[in-house]
């Protein structure tokens, strides 16, 4: 289906690419001409029509960068002295410029001023102050856009730039609102069109911060949750069902549990906490719902006996832990491994045996420490299952499950930590992460069959993860349409009638969407083989334009995306466009610099 004579993909067509790859024969590589040479290096580049703005850098003079305005049809050049400090994007409208200049700041925030040219001059146009801080973005109950620095955009007669409080366009060397849309990561503009696209983390309906699960008789979870400020120092007691109903936070101390373990027959927990103050490691007991708390002795990652009397767990400093027993009541308490770090014990269902983690591999030992002995499996976070025939256990890349010899090792969940096996031996519960933040990751439980099969989320319907809502407004500043696609955004592209915009569908491949600019409907879909993501330049009649690799190519938009190499580069593209039927950019030599370009076929 065509859409208004410039795209040949239906809504829902898929077409599998390979980027850089010819796929017609026509019209093949372009005749590149050279607009412009330099004497000094260039750092940035913006077209609009017949006006050229680029950024030189003079060789040895490192605050003296000088701006430039040319003009194709007449060969008249303006200059200003801009200084240093300021970003390598620019962006053009006739012959209004606009950039960033850095002011202050640390990591977590900074100043930066949107910059425009006055008489020869650079003049501040407005100082907008950036929050940089990802903290913000650990909160787990609402949508968190990262912060960035302005980002700008121009063409056609438009010149624009985003920030926090909205998209702003520059008229006459003020700034005027043109939209509310928020904190745009993307900004373009093409045929008095602008598209801003804002790529944000939305929270779904679980906490984000569950962990360390234990199963109670009735087959309820009981585990940490982090629900006050700060995130990493508490770990509330949570129940839920095993259908994933009756969510309910026991406990509100703010104690920074980091283990727990409930007695078989469901009346008791024994967990391990920090206590902040000096960084102790100390085990408690309590009941079931938290309350009759009391200090059992220092260590960590308390099992209770199948009888309920006594309490394995593992006490020391980091790389000299070992495992101890005790007493329920903290008494009595006998250490049963010696030399390597063992951590993490189990009690087989008979009380015969404990497994633990030691250097990264599974052992198992006789309730008293004797006849341990290595089962060759890597892994950490030991369970048995109710008969005692198998262990559960956090391994590479995910959950395993062996026999309790440590013989037919098998995958049953691809990532996750802390499994933990349902007394009626139907169910597995584990804490398996997601991404949140560069730094950081969500945390929910799942349940998986024994076997492998009906892996399923217990604590939340909705997943986190990322969208990008983007719009499309006129020159006036009217709303044009609206669409949304899952994941991160990192470019975009708008035209008359289409706009485009890459995503990642998975780590094997990424595509290129088509939505419909006048009303926001999907158009199709154009899956690339290779799994980079190209940098999209520019629509232009039947032209996608885009950049792979040293690659120029185009994608024919009325030939279901039939692909063709424009030129192959020698440097990197710098402030690589698109205007009119000229696509044109910058690049470095050992001489200097030059502006390049070349014309797409009809």
């Amino acid at each position: 289906m065509k859409l208004g004579g410039a795209l040949a993909v239906g809504a829902g067509a898929v077409l599998l690419l390979s980027i850089g790859a010819q796929t017609s024969a026509a019209p093949g590589l372009r005749p590149v001409r050279t607009l412009v040479t330099t004497r000094a290096p260039i750092d940035s580049f913006a077209q609009d029509g017949a006006e050229l703005a680029w950024v030189e850098r003079p060789v040895g003079k490192r605050c003296k960068r000088v701006l430039h305005l040319r003009s194709l049809r007449n060969g008249h050049e303006t200059t200003a002295k801009i200084g240093c400090g300021g970003y390598d994007d620019l962006a053009l409208a006739g012959t209004r410029v606009l950039w960033n200049r850095l002011v202050g700041g640390g990591n977590l925030e900074r100043e930066v001023d949107v910059m425009t040219m006055g008489k020869h001059r650079a003049q501040p146009l407005e100082l907008v102050e950036v929050e940089l801080n990802p903290v913000e973005c650990y909160r787990l109950n609402r949508t968190c856009v990262p912060g960035h620095d302005p980002v700008l955009a121009g063409g056609a007669g438009v010149l624009a730039y985003a920030t926090t409080a909205g998209v702003r366009r520059v008229v006459r060397g003020a700034h005027r609102p043109l939209s509310s849309f928020r904190a745009a990561d993307v900004l373009t503009a093409s045929g008095g069109r602008v598209l801003a696209v804002r790529s944000e983390l939305r929270p779904g309906d679980g906490c984000g911060c569950a962990s360390a699960p234990a199963w109670l008789p009735d087959g309820s979870v009981e585990y940490l949750s982090h629900v006050g400020l700060p995130a990493d120092q508490n770990g509330e007691l949570t129940r839920i069902g095993g259908d994933g109903s009756g969510h309910q936070v026991l406990t509100n101390d703010r104690r920074f549990r980091q283990s727990l373990d409930v007695s078989a027959d469901g009346t008791k927990v024994a967990y391990g906490y920090v206590d902040l103050p000096d960084s102790r490691r100390v085990i408690a007991v309590a009941a079931a719902d938290g309350s009759g708390a009391h200090d059992v002795g220092p260590g960590a990652d308390p099992a209770w006996s199948p009888d309920g009397t006594k309490i394995a767990f593992d006490q020391g400093s980091a790389g000299s832990s070992q495992i101890f027993v005790m007493n329920a009541d903290g008494t009595n308490a006998t250490q049963l491994t010696f030399g390597a770090e063992s951590t993490q014990p189990s009690w087989s269902p008979a009380g015969t045996k404990i497994a633990y983690a030691v250097n990264g591999g599974i052992s198992v030992m006789d309730a008293d420490g004797s006849n341990a002995r290595a089962l060759g499996l890597a892994g950490t976070a030991p369970d048995w299952s109710p008969d005692g025939s198998r262990l559960v256990f956090a391994g590479t890349s995910g959950i395993w499950a062996a026999n309790g010899d440590g013989s037919g090792a098998h995958l049953l969940a691809a990532g996750g930590a802390t499994p933990r096996w349902s007394p009626n031996g139907s169910s597995i519960v584990f804490q398996s992460f997601t991404p949140w933040w560069d730094v950081d990751s969500r945390s929910e439980l799942y349940l998986v069959h024994p076997d492998g099969s009906g892996r399923r989320p217990l604590t939340f319907d909705v997943p986190a993860g990322w969208a990008s809502p983007a719009e499309v407004r006129d020159a006036a500043g009217r709303l044009v349409s609206r669409f949304e696609i899952p994941g991160v955004v990192y470019d975009a592209v708008v035209g008359a009638r289409v706009s485009a915009l890459p995503e990642a569908l998975d780590p094997q491949h990424a595509s290129i969407v088509f939505f419909d600019t006048r009303t926001g409907a999907r158009r199709g879909l154009v899956v690339l083989a290779a799994r980079t993501i190209p940098d999209l330049v520019g629509i232009s009649g039947r032209w996608l334009v885009y950049h792979a690799g040293r690659t120029i190519s185009g994608m024919d938009m009325p030939r279901a995306g039939a692909t063709t190499p424009f030129v192959l580069l020698r440097r990197t593209p710098i402030g690589l466009s698109l205007s009119g039927n000229r696509v044109a950019w910058a690049e470095n030599t050992a001489k200097g610099g030059r502006i390049r370009a070349l014309t797409l076929p009809k």
